[in-house]
C-alpha cells in the first residue's frame, strides 16, 4: 500500500502534467540529476527548504513563518513594480511554493501564472511534500516549464506569451533561489524578459504596419488568385544541400566558392544579396523577400527581365505590387501570421498559400524555405548580422553597398572566431531570433547548419566553417536542370476557380457595404448620447439600439475578417488604454472606434473592386 508521501507525489505529478507541455513533463521526469534542494521537517512550521551549495546549506524560506515572509515580499514587489494582477505573472524559481501561494492570492480572474525553474530534480523533491492543488484558482491560468536548459524554458514562455491579447506581464524572481543560485536565475529571468520585449517589438511593428500590409495584400489579390503557392515545392529537394545567402559583408569572401558549386545545391538568396550574386555570375534558384516598404524595390533597381530570368521569387504578398509584376509568371507565394484575419478569408475561398516562418530578419524565412523544400544540409553565407572593422554593413553591390556605421553607435556581441564584433541593437535581437529558430528546427527536423563566414556574429547551433570549405561539403552529384524542374512544378498547379473567386469577392463586398452602413449608424448613436449630460441620463433606448447594431455587425463574419487587420493599431490602443474614465468619454471613444470601422470598410470596398477588375483582366488576357 502506498504511503501518504507517495500518494501526494502522484497527485501532484498528475496535476503538473496537465499544466505543462508534454515535452517539458517528459524531460523533467526523465531527469537523473541530484536535487540541489533538500526538504526537512520543521517542528515549528511545516517543512524547511535548503539549497545545497558545496558544503553550505542556504535556507530558501523563513523557518519561523515562511508564508508570512512570502506575503510580505510579494506585497512589496507588487507595490514597487505596480503589478497588474489581472495580467501575466512570470515566476523564476519554484522553491517551497510559499511565494507562489502568496502570488495566486492576489491574482485576478483572467490572469496567468507561469512558473519557470532550472532544476528539475529540485521541483520533483519539493512535490513530495507540498500540495500543488492549492495554486489552482478559478479563472486563473496556471502553467509550468521546468528544464535545466534556460533556452528551452524561454522558448516555452514565448509561445505562451504570444497567445495573450494584452502584454501586461510582471516578472518575479524567487529571493531564496536568486540568493542560492544567482548566476542561473539571473540568466533565466533575463532570457524571459528579452522574450517579452521581442514580442512587444513584434506587436508594435504589426500595429504600426498592419494597415499597410493589409492594403498591399488586397491590391495583390489578383496575383494571389493567379499564382501558385509554395505547396508544389514541399520536399522537392529532399535530402539535398542548400546554400542560403544573406547580404552580410563576408559574402564578398564567399562568392568565388559558391560559383564553383552552385550546380550542386539549391541556392536561395535574400533580396539584398541578389545583385551581389548576379555581379559574380551566380544566378540563385530562388530569391526571398518579405520587406513591404517601397524602398525595398531598390534591391532590384536597374535589373531587367532578362537579368532575373529563371530565378523564382518566394514572397509573401504584403509587398509592393510592383515587385510581383516584375516576377509575374516566375514566383511562388507563401503566407505568415502577420495578417491572420485576411488569411482566414483566403483560406475560406481556397486561396491561402502554405506558410513560412517570418520574424525579424528575412534570413530566417530563407532558411525556413530551404527546410520546407526538404533540404537537410544548410550552408549559410553572408549571415554576419554584424559589421566589418571599418563599419561596412553589407556586401558589395547590395543596396547598402558603401554604407558604414560609426562604432559609437554600435554594440558588441560574440563573434565567430573568438573575438567580439560590432553590430546594431536591432541586429542583436535578430541574432536571438535566429538562435531560437535554429534551436526549434533541430528539435523537429533532421538538419545540419553550417555558417560559412570569415567574420560576423556567432550564431548558436551552426558549425562555423571558412567559405573555402563549401565545395568540400557538397555532394559530387549535380542537380540537373534545376530551373526546368522548378518551372515544371509551377506549371502543374491548379489555381482557384475564377467564377468561384469572383463570387467570393462579390459576397465580401455585400457584407462590407452593410458593415459600413451599420458602423455609420453606431457613430450617430454615440454622437447623440455624448452630445450632452442630459442625453446621457436618458440613454437607455439608445443603448439598446447600439447593442443591436453591435450584434448585427458581429454577424458579418466575412466583412470583419477583411477589416480587422486594418484596425490593429486601433485595437491595440484599446487594449493599452487605462480602463474606466467618465462614461461620456468612453462613449466618445466608442464613436471613434465605429468611425474607424466605417473608414476601414470603405477602404476595403474600394480595393476589392479594383482587385476584382484587375483579376478579370488578367484572366481574360490569358
Amino acid at each position: 500500500m502506498q504511503n501518504l508521501t507517495e500518494q501526494l507525489f502522484e497527485k501532484n505529478m498528475a496535476l503538473l502534467k496537465s499544466r505543462m507541455s508534454c515535452e517539458s513533463f517528459e524531460a523533467m521526469t526523465a531527469f537523473a540529476g541530484v536535487s540541489p534542494v533538500v526538504v526537512e521537517n520543521n517542528d515549528d512550521c511545516g517543512n524547511a527548504h535548503y539549497a545545497l551549495k558545496g558544503d553550505s546549506r542556504l535556507l530558501l524560506h523563513s523557518r519561523r513563518d515562511p508564508d508570512a515572509e512570502a506575503e510580505r515580499q510579494v506585497a512589496l514587489w507588487g507595490e514597487k513594480e505596480k503589478v497588474d494582477w489581472a495580467g501575466m505573472i512570470v515566476v523564476s524559481g519554484f522553491a517551497g511554493m510559499h511565494h507562489l501561494k502568496a502570488l495566486t492570492k492576489r491574482m485576478l480572474p483572467g490572469s496567468e501564472l507561469f512558473v519557470a525553474d532550472l532544476f528539475p530534480a529540485a521541483v520533483l523533491e519539493v512535490l513530495k511534500t507540498c500540495h500543488l492543488s492549492c495554486l489552482e484558482k478559478k479563472d486563473i491560468e496556471l502553467r509550468f516549464s521546468v528544464s535545466d536548459d534556460f533556452r528551452f524554458v524561454s522558448d516555452e514562455f514565448r509561445w505562451r506569451f504570444m497567445r495573450r491579447k494584452k502584454l501586461n506581464v510582471s516578472f518575479f524572481v524567487h529571493p531564496g533561489c536568486l540568493r542560492a543560485f544567482k548566476k542561473e536565475y539571473d540568466r533565466l529571468s533575463l532570457a524571459l524578459i528579452k522574450e517579452s520585449r521581442l514580442e512587444g517589438l513584434n506587436r508594435g511593428t504589426k500595429a504600426s504596419f498592419s494597415s499597410d500590409w493589409h492594403r498591399n495584400s488586397l491590391k495583390n489579390l489578383p496575383f494571389i488568385l493567379n499564382t501558385p503557392g509554395i505547396a508544389p515545392l514541399k520536399g522537392a529537394f529532399k535530402g539535398r544541400s542548400a546554400i542560403v545567402v544573406g547580404a552580410g559583408p563576408s559574402l564578398d569572401d564567399a562568392l568565388a566558392y559558391i560559383k564553383k558549386c552552385e550546380d550542386k545545391a539549391v541556392v536561395i538568396a535574400v533580396g539584398t544579396a541578389l545583385k551581389s550574386l548576379l555581379k559574380a555570375g551566380i544566378r540563385p534558384d530562388f530569391v526571398v523577400v518579405i520587406e513591404w516598404l517601397p524602398m525595398m524595390l531598390n534591391q532590384f533597381s536597374g535589373l531587367e527581365k532578362a537579368d532575373i530570368e529563371g530565378i523564382h521569387l518566394l514572397v509573401e504578398p504584403i509587398v509592393d505590387p510592383r515587385l510581383l509584376e516584375m516576377f509575374e509568371g516566375s514566383m511562388f507565394l507563401f503566407s505568415s501570421k502577420v495578417l491572420c484575419h485576411y488569411n482566414e478569408w483566403l483560406r475560406s475561398i481556397g486561396a491561402l498559400p502554405d506558410s513560412l516562418i517570418v520574424g525579424g530578419t528575412v534570413t530566417v524565412t530563407a532558411i525556413d524555405a530551404a527546410i520546407f523544400m526538404g533540404c537537410s544540409e544548410l550552408i549559410m553565407v553572408g549571415f554576419d548580422l554584424a559589421f566589418r572593422d571599418d563599419g561596412s554593413t553589407h556586401a558589395s553591390f547590395s543596396m547598402y553597398d558603401g554604407v558604414k556605421m560609426e562604432k559609437s553607435n554600435l554594440v558588441e556581441v560574440a563573434g565567430n572566431y573568438g573575438r567580439n564584433v560590432f553590430t546594431k541593437k536591432i541586429f542583436r535581437s535578430y541574432i536571438e531570433v535566429m538562435n531560437a529558430y535554429s534551436r526549434g528546427a533541430l528539435k523537429t527536423k533532421r538538419v545540419k547548419f553550417y555558417n560559412a563566414a570569415t567574420a560576423g556574429a556567432l550564431l548558436d547551433n551552426m558549425k562555423v566553417i571558412h567559405p573555402s570549405q563549401i565545395p568540400e561539403l557538397l555532394s559530387s552529384d549535380v542537380l540537373e536542370d534545376k530551373r526546368s524542374f522548378v518551372k515544371g512544378r509551377w506549371d502543374v498547379v491548379d489555381l482557384p476557380d475564377m467564377s468561384q473567386s469572383v463570387e467570393a469577392i462579390d459576397k465580401a463586398l455585400k457584407e462590407l457595404y452593410e458593415l459600413s452602413h451599420l458602423a455609420e449608424s453606431a457613430v450617430n448613436v454615440c454622437a447623440i448620447v455624448s452630445e450632452s449630460n442630459e442625453n446621457l441620463q436618458h440613454s437607455r433606448r439608445l443603448e439598446v439600439e447600439l447593442n443591436r447594431l453591435d450584434g448585427e455587425m458581429q454577424k458579418l463574419h466575412i466583412a470583419n475578417l477583411l477589416v480587422n487587420d486594418a484596425l490593429q493599431a486601433t485595437i491595440m490602443g484599446l487594449y493599452s488604454d487605462d480602463e474606466g474614465g467618465a462614461l461620456i468619454d468612453q462613449i466618445k471613444k466608442g464613436g471613434d472606434f465605429y468611425m474607424h470601422i466605417k473608414n476601414a470598410s470603405n477602404l476595403v470596398i474600394e480595393l476589392l473592386i479594383e482587385s476584382k477588375r484587375d483579376y478579370l483582366t488578367k484572366k481574360n488576357n490569358l
